[in-house]
């Protein structure tokens, strides 16, 4: 009784299914068109040099996850890597106003000085091109630095901060001249 009442249940899932009658979900891992696991992965992956604009630094080649992992390694419990629209906007100034392709990192502290202290940072993708991910192209932060909440756009600025409020940071992989 038991198998034919379970070969009933599939037979109308599938005839369901075949008339259209239940729609089925996206994937949850595609974003308008994009994988989100693609997305993180290409942006771990891209080198340092698209986000740093017209800057020259020491360590432009090296990959975003690599340096991001080096650089909160003494005080990161984890890095949360999320990707979707974009976040850290700043309505006010049309350069920060966001856009629909965004990877976050959210960083969670060993020793967090309150419930709110989760730095934050974002890389701005490109559109994507038949379904893979666009090119990095840009860097915003949200950190608390000071005692205040800081935005920033300049990864070396967030390196800098960072260093500045956790002096066992590791030190910087090579010197800029």
């Amino acid at each position: 009784m038991r198998g034919r009442r379970i070969a009933v249940l599939l037979g109308l899932g599938a005839l369901a299914v075949g008339a259209g009658a239940i729609a089925k979900p996206p994937p949850p891992d595609l974003y308008r068109g994009v994988s989100r696991t693609a997305m993180i992965a290409a942006v771990k992956a891209s080198p340092l040099k698209p986000i740093d604009y017209f800057e020259t630094y020491c360590d432009t080649d090296t990959s975003i996850g690599e340096w991001l992992a080096q650089l909160t390694s003494t005080e990161a419990k984890g890095v949360d890597w999320t990707a979707g629209r974009c976040e850290l906007t700043n309505k006010l100034n049309p350069i920060d106003s966001g856009g629909s392709y965004c990877v976050q990192a959210t960083i969670r502290l060993k020793r967090p000085t309150s419930k709110s202290d989760t730095p934050e940072v974002e890389f701005y993708l490109e559109a994507p091109k038949g379904g893979k991910p666009g090119e990095v192209y840009a860097f915003r932060d949200v950190f608390v630095t000071e005692g205040d909440l800081d935005y920033e756009r300049e990864r070396h600025v967030f390196q800098q901060q960072w260093r500045e409020r956790f002096p066992n940071a590791p030190a910087a992989p090579c010197t800029d001249e």
